[in-house]
């Protein structure tokens, strides 16, 4: 979902219409989603853009214009590179870089740790062990 340029190009995701030809033979079984889109003003870098999403997604949208503006303002200030294209490029390299860190750190996060592992394998067998010794 997020962001779509508003220059109307159709958008082949999860808010595309998807049939097959059993469903085109029954057109009041499917379902379209209908998203309000509006057309949002963003400034990033000395330059504007006209970008469409969704409503609730207005202030994601906003919050990540200002993160990339911010980057790429500051690779720009470094003057280590040159051209906007390539401060974008290396802008989103930073970007992506740092969500792949994150992304590390919740499934390392959520992922039980082996000391966890461990004290349910000791705690398990003693409750195997207690009912065991009770049904004796």
């Amino acid at each position: 979902q997020g962001a779509q340029q508003a220059s109307g190009k159709k958008r082949n995701d999860s808010q595309s219409l998807k049939t097959d030809d059993h469903e085109a033979k029954k057109p009041q079984q499917r379902e379209l989603k209908i998203v309000s889109q509006q057309t949002v003003d963003i400034h990033i870098l000395d330059k504007d853009y006209q970008v469409s999403c969704p409503l609730e997604e207005h202030n994601a949208l906003m919050e990540s214009a200002k993160k990339l503006d911010e980057q790429m303002r500051v690779i720009r200030n470094s003057g280590s590179v040159i051209g906007a294209e390539r401060i974008a490029v290396m802008a989103a390299l930073n970007l992506t870089y740092e969500i792949s860190k994150l992304e590390i750190k919740l499934a390392a996060e959520s992922s039980p740790s082996k000391l966890t592992l461990d004290l349910d394998k000791k705690v398990s067998a003693a409750l195997q062990s207690f009912e065991e010794s009770s049904t004796l």
